[in-house]
């Protein structure tokens, strides 16, 4: 299943696609997270290595990502439980990430895969999906916050040996 609009085009994560998601994914991290996450930690982030992390979601229905002129420019994830939340008890569903490369934020890219996400949750029967964001990544919150998400959530998580706030943001996908 695909969606292309505005020549955006979405679709599953192919095996084409891995190198340029890893790459998304690791510039995104540098510049979203420069100054809420230890610098050597964003140094040490390497490409070759999450790509073979995404090599394995080849083709999963729930790894999307967004092309444009046969480029990935963005991706997205989503599971159809709350496996990684399971103290969520009222959540049946995830956005694990959302990444647009920072070039081309602001262009309506990360509504598009959100919008699609968002539509495959539900035609699994989903009613509600919890998405975390670091506490300090007040972009990506104000993001979530725009495309309906409300803050309920606060826990830490690890990242890098390092302790950090994050907050959940909750969705009613009915």
């Amino acid at each position: 299943m695909s969606d292309k609009r505005n020549g955006v085009l979405i679709r599953s994560l192919t095996k084409d696609d891995v190198a340029g998601a890893a790459q998304v994914v690791v510039e995104g991290w540098r510049k979203a997270y420069k100054g809420i996450i230890d610098d050597e930690y964003l140094d040490s982030l390497d490409v070759d290595a999450r790509a073979q992390g995404f090599a394995e979601c080849v083709d999963d229905d729930n790894f999307i990502v967004a092309v444009f002129d046969g480029k990935v420019v963005g991706l997205c994830r989503f599971v159809f439980d709350n496996s990684f939340s399971p103290d969520v008890d009222y959540v049946d569903s995830e956005l694990m990430a959302i990444y647009t490369h920072p070039d081309l934020k602001g262009q309506g890219i990360g509504k598009k895969m959100f919008s699609y996400a968002v539509e495959k949750l539900k035609d699994k029967n989903k009613h509600a999906m919890i998405v975390w964001c670091l506490k300090d990544n007040v972009d990506s919150i104000k993001f979530y916050e725009h495309m309906g998400g409300k803050i309920k959530e606060e826990r830490m998580t690890e990242v890098g040996g390092k302790e950090y706030a994050e907050v959940g943001l909750v969705y009613n996908l009915d």
